[in-house]
């Protein structure tokens, strides 16, 4: 989608990318976010308290929503599927030890059973459960490989507004919108001074738009009340 474009080009195409999954995506996130404040027993709205409240009457919440929820995890829990190799001829017993020893020391050392669990409840809440892969070379080991799995917040996800698979497998991209604050930002990115973090920062805690379109961030979605001029900064 990018290829053939220089640097700025493919800056500024991926900005546009950017804002185009967010106004996409701004009506199911505000719908993600009720349905997990429900489950954690916010069930009234300001104005249903109100009334309670000048009626005398106490604003009580019997919560089945997160028995529910807790019922399906438990499910799970009791049932948890296990894949593990198995030999096809006398001669791949071994093999098979290692690879389901190797899957299984990988996946406790990195709590992956915990994340996948995360995801599920956030599908079981929701509708929508992502977990991310990761693994790269050890910088302090040679030939060792760093894998990590986490769960990743609904709120970080943008989607391909062309998608139209219900499991998004027919989309062209996707982005991990994390937000950091700016000592994380400042250990992940160590040539960024803090003058210019600091300009940033004071820049990015206005609205944010791109070109006429304002972009439609909630500080509620986020992590940082920090939005960004999307379409401002052209450089690297």
């Amino acid at each position: 989608m990018l290829d053939g474009l220089n640097k700025i080009k493919k800056l500024d195409r991926a900005k546009k990318l950017f804002a185009d999954s967010i106004m996409y995506d701004r009506k199911w996130q505000s719908e993600a976010r009720e349905d997990f404040l429900f489950k954690d027993g916010f069930q009234w709205t300001a104005n249903e308290k109100r009334i309670l409240q000048e009626e005398q009457r106490p604003v009580l919440t019997f919560n089945l929503t997160k028995s529910s929820i807790d019922l399906i995890m438990g499910m799970n829990e009791d049932n948890r599927v296990v894949f593990k190799c198995s030999p096809v001829d006398p001669t791949d017993g071994f093999l098979c030890d290692v690879l389901n020893d190797l899957d299984y020391w990988i996946s406790e050392n990195n709590r992956f059973v915990d994340e996948e669990d995360d995801a599920l409840e956030s599908g079981a809440i929701c509708g929508r459960g992502y977990v991310g892969i990761d693994f790269v070379p050890d910088p302090r080991r040679f030939g060792d490989i760093i894998i990590s799995e986490v769960n990743i917040p609904v709120s970080e996800i943008r989607l391909d507004p062309s998608s139209r698979s219900r499991d998004f497998s027919d989309a062209n991209y996707f982005f991990w919108d994390r937000w950091m604050s700016p000592t994380d930002f400042k250990v992940k990115y160590p040539k960024t001074s803090s003058k210019q973090i600091e300009e940033f920062v004071r820049q990015s805690k206005g609205l944010a738009t791109v070109g006429e379109v304002q972009l439609p961030y909630d500080s509620d979605s986020i992590h940082y009340d920090i939005a960004t001029d999307y379409y401002g900064d052209t450089s690297d």
